[in-house]
C-alpha cells in the first residue's frame, strides 16, 4: 500500500506551519487558563479572597447561624445585609424566630419594633457595635483570624453560578466572643476561580460545655465594590 503524497506549493506549507502554530498556542493557552489557579497555593488563594473581602468598601451579604442541640437544628439568626461603607449598613431577617430591622447611617441607628412595627431612632448610638449583633452586622468577623494554621484545596462547587473552589482551613479565631463558648473551629471557603472573590464562607465549632453542640455559620457574599444606597424610614 502506497502512501499518500501531497505536493503543496512553497507558499501553501508555510501558510499551513503557521496556522499549526496558531492552534497549538491556542490550545496551550486554554490549557494553561484552566489549570493555572492550581498552581496557587491554597494558603496564598485563600489570603488573598480574605484580603480583598476585608478592604472591600461595599457588598452585600446573607448570613444563617444554626446551633445543633440534642440532636435538634436550631436557627438562631437568617440575615440579609447590605453595607453601603464599612460602617453604614441595612439588615433585616430573625433572630431567634424575632423579626428585625435596622439601618445605621452615621451616628444615628434605626431600629424597627417587631411588635408595634414601629420605627425608633436614636442619635449617637451605634448599633454596629452590640455584642449581641456582631456576627450579624460585620460577618467577617467570623473570618478574622489571628493565625492560619493548615489551608487545603479540597475540590470545585458553584455557587451564585460561580465557579469557585473550596478550601478549607484550620486557623485561630480572632472573635473573642465566639470563644468564651466556643472551640474547634473549622473554616471552608467558596473562592471564586475567576477573579479570587470570597464567594462564601462557613465556620463550625464545637461547644465547650457539651462536645455534642454544634455551631454553623453560613455566609454568601456578592456585589463587592458596588454602590449601595438607603432609603432610611422616615420616623
Amino acid at each position: 500500500m502506497r502512501a499518500l503524497i501531497i505536493n503543496l506549493p512553497k507558499q501553501w506549507k508555510t501558510i499551513v506551519v503557521s496556522l499549526l502554530l496558531v492552534i497549538g498556542l491556542i490550545l496551550a493557552g486554554g490549557y494553561y487558563f484552566k489549570t493555572s489557579n492550581y498552581l496557587i497555593p491554597a494558603e496564598d488563594l485563600l489570603t488573598q479572597a480574605l484580603n480583598q473581602a476585608f478592604e472591600a468598601q461595599s457588598y452585600r451579604y446573607t448570613m444563617v447561624s444554626q446551633l445543633y442541640i440534642d440532636g435538634k437544628n436550631q436557627t438562631w439568626s437568617d440575615v440579609t445585609g447590605e453595607k453601603a461603607d464599612p460602617h453604614d449598613l441595612h439588615l433585616r431577617g430573625t433572630m431567634v424566630n424575632t423579626p428585625i430591622e435596622l439601618y445605621q447611617v452615621g451616628d444615628t441607628s434605626y431600629n424597627k419594633d417587631p411588635f408595634t412595627n414601629r420605627w425608633y431612632t436614636v442619635k449617637g448610638y451605634d448599633l454596629t457595635r452590640q455584642e449581641i449583633l456582631m456576627m450579624e452586622v460585620n460577618p467577617l468577623a467570623n473570618f478574622n483570624f489571628k493565625e492560619v494554621i493548615e489551608v487545603n484545596n479540597i475540590g470545585k462547587e458553584k455557587v451564585q453560578d460561580k465557579n469557585c473552589w473550596v478550601l478549607e482551613c484550620t486557623a485561630d479565631l480572632e472573635n473573642q466572643l465566639l470563644e468564651v463558648l466556643w472551640q474547634d473551629f473549622r473554616f471552608q471557603f467558596w473562592v471564586d476561580r475567576e477573579d479570587h472573590l470570597l464567594r462564601k464562607g462557613q465556620l463550625t465549632a464545637r461547644s465547650k460545655t457539651n462536645p455534642e453542640s454544634l455551631l454553623t455559620i453560613t455566609t454568601e457574599f456578592k456585589d463587592y465594590n458596588q454602590p449601595i444606597q438607603f432609603e432610611v424610614p422616615q420616623v
